[in-house]
C-alpha cells in the first residue's frame, strides 16, 4: 500500500468519527494494522474498541456506525468493510488500488520506498562481531545478513550509516587462546593433569597448534605475512601481556630496555655500536660509544 493510500483511509476514518465525537473532548488516534490472519482482510483497525470507554458506548455499535460511513464514502480505494469480534474493523483494499502500487514500483524503480526521515543523522550498526578466539559458524552468517539488511534499510531512509565489525583481539580471551595453543603445542590435551583450567577445549585449538609448530605463514589484516616461530615457549610473552602469567626475565628486560648492557638513551639491546647515548650500567657490554668517550676523557684511547 502506498503512503498516500494509507493516509486516504485514515482520513475516511476521521470523517466517520467526526460526528461521533462531536461535543466531546475525545481525540481519536486512528492506527491501521495488517491482520495476522490474511483471511480477515488487508487492513485492521480497533478504533471502535478504543473509543468505547471514553464515549461510554458499545464498541460493536460504534464499529457499525464507522463502517456505514466508510462504505458510503469508500470510492475506488476500499472494496469491503466488515466487523469482527467485539468491534474490530477489517477492510479489504480494492484490486485497482493494489495495482496502483505495482505501477508506482515500476515507475520509480530503485527510488521506490526511499525517504528522508533520517537526513542529516548518523547511525552506527554493529553486527556479527565474532569472537576471534573461535571459528565462525552459520549463526555469524545469519547476523551478517540481518545487520547488512538493517543498514541498507536505514540508508534508504536518509541516514548516514557506518557498518561496524568489532574485532576484539585483545584482553584475557586472547591470552586464554595463547594459553590453549601453548598447552596443545606442548602435547597436552583437555583432561590431562597439565591442561590449564581456563583453556579452550575445542578441536580447532589443536589445528592452530599444529600450524604454529609447522611454522606456517598467515597474512595480517594489512596483508603483511606473519610466520610462526614454532617455539611454544615464545607464547609466554603473549600470555604476560594478557596478565595470565609472569613474563620471562629476558622478555621483561627487553621491554624495559634495562637488560645488562642496554643503553639508557636508545634502549638498545644488545649493545649498539653506533649509539652515542649515555652508557648503561657500569658492567660489561656497555655501548661502545659511551665507553670510548670515557676513555678519551680519562686520556686513554679506545676504539671509535
Amino acid at each position: 500500500m502506498l503512503a498516500s493510500q494509507k493516509q486516504q483511509i485514515i482520513d475516511l476514518f476521521q470523517a466517520a468519527l467526526a460526528p461521533i465525537v462531536a461535543g466531546t473532548e475525545v481525540q481519536p488516534n486512528v492506527v491501521l494494522e495488517r491482520p495476522r490472519d490474511p483471511s480477515h482482510g488487508d487492513i485492521a483497525c480497533n478504533i471502535a474498541m478504543q473509543l468505547a470507554k471514553p464515549l461510554k458506548k458499545n464498541p460493536r455499535e460504534l464499529a457499525q456506525a464507522i463502517v456505514a460511513s466508510l462504505l458510503a464514502n469508500k470510492g475506488a480505494l476500499i472494496d469491503t468493510a466488515e466487523i469482527a469480534g467485539p468491534g474490530f474493523i477489517n477492510l479489504r483494499v480494492a484490486a485497482a488500488a493494489k495495482q496502483t502500487v505495482v505501477n508506482a514500483i515500476l515507475a520509480e524503480g530503485e527510488r521506490y520506498g526511499k525517504g528522508s526521515v533520517g537526513a542529516g543523522k548518523k547511525v552506527m550498526v554493529e553486527f556479527v562481531s565474532a569472537n576471534p578466539t573461535g571459528p565462525l559458524h552459520v549463526g555469524h552468517g545469519r547476523q551478517g545478513a540481518l545487520g547488512d539488511a538493517l543498514s541498507s534499510l536505514l540508508e534508504a531512509q536518509g541516514y548516514e550509516v557506518t557498518r561496524e565489525f568489532y574485532y576484539n583481539d585483545a584482553g584475557v580471551q586472547i591470552g586464554n587462546l595463547a594459553l590453549s595453543v601453548q598447552a596443545r603445542a606442548k602435547g597436552f590435551k583437555p583432561g590431562d593433569a597439565g591442561w590449564p583450567e581456563a583453556a579452550y577445549n575445542g578441536d580447532y585449538i589443536a589445528d592452530i597448534a599444529d600450524d604454529f609448530l609447522a611454522k606456517k605463514t598467515v597474512s595480517a589484516s594489512d596483508g603483511t605475512p606473519v610466520t610462526a616461530s614454532g617455539v611454544a615457549s615464545f607464547l609466554t610473552a603473549v600470555l604476560a601481556r594478557a596478565g595470565l602469567t609472569r613474563a620471562p626475565p629476558w622478555w621483561r628486560a627487553r621491554r624495559r630496555g634495562r637488560r645488562r648492557g642496554a643503553c639508557r638513551r636508545c634502549r638498545r639491546w644488545p649493545r649498539g655500536a653506533g649509539c652515542r647515548g649515555r652508557p648503561g650500567r657500569r658492567r660489561r657490554g656497555r655501548c661502545r660509544s659511551g665507553r670510548s668517550r670515557r676513555r678519551r676523557r680519562s686520556g686513554r684511547s679506545g676504539p671509535a
